[in-house]
Order: C-alpha cells, then sequence, then structure tokens
C-alpha cells in the first residue's frame, strides 16, 4: 500500500507512472525552457502544454496525479479558486517532488489565459445560478497563473519518472477555465481528473462536476459527446464502494486501479480509490475529428 499527501506542502513525493499508458516523449519546446530563456527569448507555449495534457478543476493542491501518472503524462493543467497565487508560490517553495527540482516558476499574465475580448460560450443553467453567486461573493482571491516546470535531478534515470514535466495552474473557477483553455483553442486534454472536487454544504465548489446532468459536463462533452477526454481519473476518500464505478457512464473501460491508505489516528486510516478510466471504444476521437467538431 502507498502512502498519499493531500497537498504539495512539506513532503517529498515520489513520481510514478503505470505500465498500462504509453510513456510519452519529453517535447523539445519543454527542455528549452528556464527562467533566463523564458523572459528574453520565448512566447508562453499555451497550445503545447494543454496538448496531451492532463486537466483537474477543483484541484487544490492535490499532488495524485502527478504523483502516478508523470511519464504517461507530461503536462498537468490545475485550477481551483479557493486558493492565493501566494499560497501556491509558498507550496512550490516549501516542497519537492522527490528527485525534482523546479527549473521554472512563473507568473502568467492572466490574459493569457482569458484574452480581453473573449466571452465564455457557456454559461451556468438557471438553477445553478444562485449558488455560483452565493459562492463567488465570499471569494476574495484575485486570478492568477502561475506555471512551473520540473526537471530530474542528475543521477537518476528514466525508472525514477521522466526527465521533464510542466504544471500550469490557474487560479480561477473552473468551468470557465476549462472554456478558456481548451475549449477557446479547440484542444482536448489526454485525461480529466474528478477526485472529491467538494460540491454541497460541506464543499467549495458550487457545481457537481461527476454529475451527468450538471454544467461542467455538459460543457466537457460537447455535441453529440464528441469533446470528451479520452481518460477519466475519478475517485476520492472514503468507503471503496463511492468509487468502484466510474462517475460518468460513457466511460467503461478500468485501465488502472489505486488504493491508497493515510493514517490519521491510532485507530483510525484514512483510505482513497482512485480509478482510471477509458472511454467507449464507440466514442473515442481521433485529433483531426476533434479539430473539425470543437
Amino acid at each position: 500500500m502507498e502512502i498519499y499527501v493531500n497537498n504539495l506542502l512539506k513532503m517529498e513525493v515520489r513520481i510514478n507512472m503505470i505500465n498500462e499508458l504509453p510513456i510519452m516523449n519529453i517535447p523539445k519546446w519543454m527542455m528549452d525552457f528556464n527562467d533566463s530563456n523564458f523572459k528574453e527569448k520565448q512566447q508562453f507555449p499555451l497550445k503545447e502544454i494543454l496538448t496531451d495534457s492532463l486537466f483537474y478543476p477543483a484541484s487544490g493542491f492535490d499532488d495524485f496525479p502527478i504523483k502516478h501518472l508523470s511519464g504517461n503524462i507530461l503536462s498537468f493543467v490545475y485550477s481551483d479558486y479557493q486558493n492565493s497565487k501566494d499560497e501556491l508560490v509558498k507550496n512550490i517553495n516549501e516542497r519537492t517532488f522527490d528527485g525534482y527540482t523546479s527549473v521554472l516558476s512563473q507568473e502568467i499574465n492572466i490574459y493569457e489565459i482569458f484574452p480581453k475580448e473573449w466571452i465564455p460560450e457557456f454559461y451556468p443553467d438557471i438553477n445553478d445560478v444562485d449558488r455560483f453567486h452565493e459562492l463567488y461573493k465570499n471569494i476574495k482571491m484575485v486570478p492568477f497563473v502561475h506555471w512551473s516546470i520540473w526537471k530530474r535531478n542528475k543521477g537518476k534515470n528514466d525508472s525514477h519518472g521522466p526527465e521533464f514535466f510542466s504544471l500550469l495552474f490557474v487560479g480561477c473557477e473552473s468551468t470557465f477555465v476549462y472554456q478558456a483553455l481548451y475549449l477557446r483553442l479547440k484542444i482536448i486534454p489526454k485525461i480529466i481528473a474528478i477526485i472529491q472536487p467538494g460540491a454541497g454544504a460541506l464543499g467549495g465548489a458550487w457545481t457537481k462536476f461527476e454529475d451527468e446532468n450538471k454544467f461542467f459536463f455538459s460543457i466537457l462533452r460537447g455535441p453529440k459527446n464528441k469533446w470528451l477526454p479520452e481518460y477519466l481519473f475519478y475517485g476520492g476518500k472514503g468507503p471503496n464502494e463511492l468509487y468502484i464505478k466510474p462517475c460518468w457512464t460513457h466511460y467503461e473501460t478500468k485501465i488502472h486501479e489505486f488504493i491508497t491508505s493515510k493514517k490519521q489516528a491510532q485507530y483510525y486510516e484514512e483510505k482513497r480509490l482512485v480509478c482510471l478510466w477509458r472511454l467507449r471504444e464507440s466514442i473515442i476521437r481521433t485529433k483531426s475529428e476533434i479539430e473539425r467538431n470543437c
């Protein structure tokens, strides 16, 4: 059994990957970046970051996808509106991924994500508007974007993890982030992570991301399910029975199962189950089909 941590603070996190998905080649744009040449020579490579990425809405600072899928995925895109830029930077500065060093840690202009002329194509259903506004009026955080690239330390080989991986964190509401990034640029993430997003009276999300009848899934699926990512990374803490099936019926084949535990007290052990599911074969689209249908 593996030990997991809920956030990116204080502890070293060991990078793993799974055999059921291919190992990705490191793209040249990722290897070329560091703090100095980013500022002087390079444009922010947003499309490259989004291509074949994992998108994690309502992510908080949860490192679970990075810990278990780095190598199978090289670009991780996180989004949440409950953490400030200072909290994220402090988080990155105080933690390490085991065997990795940050070679780029850069604030990105918010207009790179939300161009001034951009207008969301989809808005919440009228039944969700009240909760949307109720939560939003209490949010004091200023939207922000932070990008970091991590490089494997010398002396570590491919068995330890990929040479590089990228983490883009957008501090803003996730349904609009998804539209501004993926729908606007006609790119679909390789994997969508839905890991206990926390809607409801005790959670901070205004909509139920895992509910097929709610707003997020409606923009994710698109017309006739043509926009769905190929893989769903779904799960959470609590009884395994809650997460033994995918939250969305369009995903049928279980690719990999992660069962982890964390001792919270002498007689209590907190368990977490997260499974990787593949989209029904009849729905999977090629990249050219995706570009035509977005």
